[in-house]
């Protein structure tokens, strides 16, 4: 599944960004966008914003850290998902510049969200030996 999210604050040049959206076995996430979409088509027309609450209006950041902290524990916040998708692509032994790209970091920054594990450096290091570099 794939969406087009036209603007969003790490977007210099204003072009938007496809997200895309992969099945998996459990809690498949396009199976629950496409039940949420079937839902909000009948309740707000097809033209609606993707997201929006059952009364029409758009969720604000203190409407979904209630949702997400109703579910989770505190010790997850804000920065949880950025930090753990770094994390398992550093996992999976992804080359740092994929990296940087996935995250559409400008910069190094993005390596204050990899925990330090021994695997996942092991897997970075490999990930570097095995991606030939390019000297301009």
């Amino acid at each position: 599944m794939q969406y087009h999210l036209p603007y969003h604050k790490a977007d210099p040049f204003f072009q938007g960004t496809d997200v895309l959206i992969a099945s998996q076995d459990v809690a498949d996430p396009v199976a629950l966008l496409r039940c949420s979409t079937e839902l909000r088509d009948k309740l707000h027309g097809a033209r609606a914003p993707l997201f929006l609450r059952e009364n029409g209006s758009h969720q604000s950041r203190a409407w979904f850290e209630r949702k997400f902290f109703a579910l989770l524990d505190r010790s997850f916040g804000g920065q949880s998902a950025r930090a753990g998708s770094a994390t398992f692509y550093a996992s999976l032994g992804i080359s740092e510049a994929v990296l940087q790209a996935i995250g559409r970091w400008s910069s190094a920054a993005w390596k204050i969200y990899i925990r330090d594990h021994p695997t996942i450096r092991m897997e970075q290091h490999l990930a570097a030996i095995r991606t030939p570099q390019l000297h301009l």
